[in-house]
């Protein structure tokens, strides 16, 4: 499985950095840091060569960071491609998982499916279960 991470401004680059101290290698995913102002590419033209160098029997997954957003519109215009899957919503929890799987060229949208669902249980406002008590010494 190989993975195609695209998001608006240096996400995407941060996403990488953070997984590479967590998981350490990290081959299986290229980035690309779109929409930044001393930027002579596009989303497009990043996305073709990722597939050149990647089999078309290999598993694609190609992941943005906003639903509808620019970088996902250029993205579903591979849709119809082979073996390949689009996410959007990108977030580390997801693509530790994804990463960890990356092996796994066998993948089903199902499996894929629950991995970015899982992915959402990691996203919880963070609060305090129990309560303080506050005797009086007095």
């Amino acid at each position: 499985m190989k993975i195609f991470l695209s998001t608006h401004g240096k996400m995407a680059s941060g996403i990488k950095s953070s997984l590479d101290i967590l998981m350490g290698n990290t081959d299986c995913l290229t980035v690309y840091d779109a929409y930044l102002p001393d930027d002579s590419g596009n989303v497009r033209e990043h996305a073709d060569a990722f597939f050149a160098a990647t089999p078309e029997t290999e598993l694609k997954l190609l992941i943005s960071d906003l639903y509808g957003g620019s970088v996902n519109q250029q993205l579903v215009q591979y849709i119809d491609h082979p073996n390949t899957y689009i996410i959007a919503g990108a977030n580390l929890a997801m693509l530790i998982t994804l990463i960890s799987s990356a092996d796994d060229n066998s993948l089903t949208k199902a499996d894929i499916e629950q991995i970015i669902a899982d992915s959402r249980q990691m996203t919880k406002m963070v609060s305090l279960d129990f309560e303080v008590e506050t005797d009086d010494f007095f």
